[in-house]
């Protein structure tokens, strides 16, 4: 049997007791090493079974997987701290002892010297069949061993070790620690990765961007960085809700990460309905009235990416009771159209949304179904001879509303999308009337970011620019020369601009 599910082990002298956390589907064990060359030997299948029955057993109230059970692991992946000196790392079906190594894992030890004299022996879990570990060995025939070595093995280890700001110290059990504890902290990460929604603002002189694994909160005044950290794979996009107190993001296998704000932690990580890969996603907070007339909030992500076989889907996901359930997929389309970005028409309601890519500009409806389900329907905005060869690569929203004269107590809300293209041109597409309005050529080059508040637009591409314009494209306001192509723009203010500019090196 395979378990299709990835999870994580965690092995450190820092952790005291063994720990399972279900959500991120992990496991920490404690590791002693004392401050010598030690074989540390850690059973995987056992540890990992336990993991596997834990996880079940809260998804579905009973274990499906026994501990008899034929289950078939593969390692992605082996992470190690800077701190640590490793001589090599090695598989096998076979559990050794200090005895019985193979060639390729032993050590020298001098004549009528017990092992444990100058190396250690770990197994992980514990009670893992714990060897003797006292072993006389006779030294072997060597070439490279000489005096010199054998004076470095006879040498008395201190009890502590001052390296500078790291000391080493071994406590009354004779337990090998280091001091401080954490002995690194991270304080500061230079440079920005170019994923989806690339830059956002948090609040007001905060901003929220991604770095690889890492989504950081920078003071624009202060220069000081806070970390949401955690996930295992880099960050390909990101959004957040700031009333909420929520920030999801999404890598490209597929997995969900969501965050609380304040303070920065991730609360749970899920699969994203059986997509392979995620692109770009977005969230709405609408609310309606149910039977008893109370107003219900509902949480909506939106997400866009690639199952196995390459092919585009969207799909919802319900988060709205996150803190008690795992996010449910409400609804999931395979679309015969490439998407590059969504963003709900509204975000106050999760009933439409908007999606572009190549040759394309989509609008989709959220509909409920005779049968009771929840489906799907897109429709393509006409473009003609302006989708050929166009990718397009961004847009903005742009709600005007106005008295309706007819219903004094309602309002008539129109919706442009301002569209920006690979060809460096804008198209204004009416969503109301579902037709393009006008085509605009302003750059030189690909434009790849583009930004509407009320009163000006703001567009920025490859060829290093970032213009500033009137609502009717008629001139430009201001140009800025930048050293690098424009990845995103996001206003913190009526006032205040952020671009994010990436020089790839």
């Amino acid at each position: 049997m395979c378990i299709r599910d990835r999870f994580r082990l965690n092995f450190s002298n820092f952790y005291r007791t063994k720990k399972t956390y279900l959500n991120l589907r992990s496991i920490q064990l404690p590791v002693s090493v004392e401050a010598k060359w030690t074989i540390v030997c850690v059973d995987l299948k056992e540890c990992l079974h336990d993991l596997i029955v834990a996880v079940e057993t809260k998804a579905s109230g009973e274990a499906k997987v026994s501990k008899t059970a034929s289950v078939d692991f593969l390692i992605k992946s082996i992470l190690l701290t800077s701190k640590m000196s490793v001589r090599s790392v090695y598989l096998s079906n076979i559990l050794y002892n200090p005895k019985t190594l193979p060639k390729e894992m032993e050590f020298l030890l001098p004549k009528d010297v017990p092992f444990d004299h100058h190396f250690g022996f770990v197994n992980c879990p514990s009670g893992l069949g714990v060897p003797d570990n006292r072993f006389p060995r006779p030294m072997k025939k060597d070439d490279s061993w000489d005096e010199e070595d054998e004076r470095l093995l006879r040498a008395p280890v201190p009890e502590e070790q001052d390296t500078g700001l790291i000391k080493e110290r071994r406590d009354n059990r004779g337990i090998f620690e280091l001091e401080p504890n954490p002995i690194m902290r991270l304080a500061h990460i230079h440079g920005a990765g170019a994923v989806a929604n690339g830059v956002q603002a948090l609040d007001r002189g905060l901003l929220l961007y991604a770095a690889k694994h890492n989504l950081i909160c920078l003071d624009l005044e202060t220069k000081q960085q806070r970390f949401y950290q955690s996930q295992t794979r880099p960050v390909s996009t990101f959004c957040l809700d700031r009333k909420e107190n929520l920030i999801l993001s999404g890598d490209a296998e597929g997995r969900i990460y969501l965050w609380s704000i304040h303070p920065p932690k991730l609360e749970l990580s899920f699969d994203a309905g059986g997509l392979h890969s995620i692109h770009t996603m977005d969230l709405a907070t609408s609310e309606t009235r149910g039977t008893d007339k109370r107003l219900v909030k509902t949480i909506t992500l939106l997400i866009a990416g690639k199952d196995q076989l390459n092919r585009n889907v969207v799909a919802f996901v319900d988060v709205t009771s996150h803190k008690t359930t795992v996010p449910r997929i409400v609804a999931r389309q395979i679309s015969d159209f490439d998407i590059v970005k969504v963003a709900f028409l509204e975000r106050t309601s999760n009933k439409s949304f908007i999606s572009c890519g190549r040759e394309n500009i989509r609008l989709w409806i959220l509909r409920s179904a005779q049968t009771g389900e929840v489906v799907l329907r897109g429709k393509s905005i006409a473009l003609n001879e302006h989708a050929k060869g166009a990718t397009f690569t961004d847009f903005s929203i742009m709600e005007h509303r106005e008295p309706d004269f007819s219903h004094p107590d309602r309002e008539i809300v129109e919706f442009k999308v301002i569209v920006v293209s690979n060809k460096g041109n804008v198209y204004v597409v009416d969503f109301g009337r579902e037709e393009l309005l006008a085509v605009y050529k302003l750059h030189d080059a690909a434009i790849t970011c583009v930004k509407s508040p009320s009163t000006v637009i703001f567009t920025g591409g490859d060829d290093h620019t970032l213009r500033l314009w009137k609502l009717d494209f008629s001139s430009a306001l201001l140009e800025l020369k930048l050293d690098a192509s424009a990845m995103g723009i996001s206003l913190l203010s009526e006032d205040e601009v952020v671009v994010l500019s990436l020089i790839h090196i």
